[in-house]
Formats: structure tokens, sequence, C-alpha cells
């Protein structure tokens, strides 16, 4: 008998070996353990640090930006593009949103035609800030089929959580004070409630938050033969970024696809 590694789930974590030793199998370690290590890593993370594989994905112009300055983004990605990207939605267990994407783009943050799971839709919105925008909010129409959570702090204004509640939403306060400790309690939070791929669609803000905590795992980005331009138009990554190229985190194995006219980047990241 060869086993390639030991689970880490703690339940269980070498009493398999164990139990295959005492009844006298031969029992080989290590076999095959970078190939497990990779294809387990989403479930392995979730086990060692109590936080899902982190999963960014964006569609951008050819000048990376997100949307133009106005914050028209519909739509840069072309139709073959967004059927891969509700695939993806398809098989996550949450999806998390900033709240500046949440109000401007207006989501519904579901996978079309339905995938093998559904996944929890989320937005993290310390001040509560989408209890302004309800009036033909797609995630509060939807709220009694997919479930939505709201990722607050304990600074945000009761009056609007109280309308956020029934828009149907859940209410989850976070405690940290600056938004690094908000979002690492968000993703243990998530973690607890055994959500093991997480994916995040934006928006800058969000996606510098993650990268600067280093708290992204894989990429996945839509390229678009589109120039805005615009030094007000957001580009993909915000936040304080690295200062040398000699540390910008990279892609593993990156894998290219051409869908038509866009290209489909994506891979796991390494910090």
């Amino acid at each position: 008998i060869v086993v390639s590694s030991v689970d880490p789930f703690p339940a269980v974590s070498g009493r398999g070996l164990q139990m295959l030793q005492e009844a006298g199998c031969t029992v080989v370690s290590g076999i095959c353990a970078a190939q497990g290590r990779e294809l387990l890593a989403p479930f392995r993370k979730l086990q060692v640090t109590q936080k899902p594989w982190v999963i960014a994905k964006w569609a951008m112009t050819l000048d990376g930006k997100l949307a133009t300055a106005t914050g028209d983004s519909q739509w840069i990605s072309n139709e073959q593009s967004r059927a891969v990207v509700h695939r993806l939605r398809g098989r996550m267990d949450a999806i998390l949103v900033g709240s500046q994407t949440a109000i401007t783009d207006n989501p519904r943050l579901t996978a079309r035609p339905p995938g093998p799971r559904v996944p929890l839709r989320c937005v993290f919105d310390s001040q509560a800030r989408l209890a302004e925008h309800l009036h033909d909010c797609r995630l509060s129409a939807s709220s009694a089929e997919f479930p939505v959570a709201i990722f607050t702090s304990v600074q945000a204004d009761v009056d609007r959580l109280r309308r956020l509640e029934s828009a149907g939403f859940e209410i989850v306060t976070v405690q940290g004070k600056e938004y690094p400790e908000r979002i690492r309690e968000l993703l243990e939070k998530l973690g607890r409630r055994k959500c093991t791929n997480l994916l995040v669609e934006g928006g800058a803000g969000l996606f510098g938050l993650l990268m600067d905590t280093g708290e992204l795992d894989e990429a996945h980005a839509f390229i678009a033969p589109k120039l805005v331009g615009g030094q007000d138009a957001p580009s993909a990554f915000h936040g304080a970024g690295v200062k040398l190229m000699k540390n910008a985190p990279c892609l593993e194995k990156p894998e290219f696809q051409i869908l038509s006219d866009n290209i489909y980047v994506h891979g796991r990241v390494r910090n």
C-alpha cells in the first residue's frame, strides 16, 4: 500500500496510516507528495489555516482598466469569458465583492446556469453603505433564494444595519479597527463556515487589500483588446502594492486561453 501524504484533516490525520500498519500493511508515504499538495491545496489551506482558498477574478482592458472614469464596466469581457466566469462561480462555496462594486455594478453574483454548488454571496461593507442603494438591488431581490452576508464593522450605522436585515441580508460584524484586520477576520469567519473556495470579484480596493495582506492564492484575468485610458479610471489593483518589481507576486505555471477576442490568464499566486 502506498500513501502519498498524511491527511491534514485533524479528525483523521495519521489514524488511517496507523490502522493500516496495525493490520500488517506496508505503508510508504511521500510518493507524489508535491502533486498531492497541489491537488488538495484549497482543502489543505482550510484545515491548516482555517481560511478559504482565495481566488481573484477580474476583467480588464488592454490598458489595465476595470471600468471607465465614470464607472461604466459593462461589458469589458465577451460572452465566452462570461460563460467561463459562471462555471467558476458554480463551483465556489462563497463569492465576495467590495461595497463599491456592489453599489456600482449591482451584480447578482449567481451562476447561470446553476453549478454543483450554491455559493454564499458576500459583501465587504464596513460602513453598511449598501443600505443606501436598496431600491433596485439585485442581491436583495434574490436573497430569499440565494443567501447574502454583509460583513460590516462595529462602526457601521445601526439604522443602515436594520435596513439591510429587512432586505433579507445576514449581518456579520468584524471587530478589526483597520482593513487588514477586518479582511483576515472575514476569511476566518468564512473558514469556520467550512468555505473551502472563495471567489473575489472586485473591486480594485479589495484586490489590493488581499494582495497587500498576502491572502491571494489564485488569479483569473480576462483581458479585452480595448483601450479606455483616463487617469481616474480604476486599474485592476489598488492598495499599497510592491515597491520593487522583484517582489511582485507571480503566477505559478500560468495557463493562457484565447476566447474569441479575449485572453484568459489564470494560475496560482506565488507570494
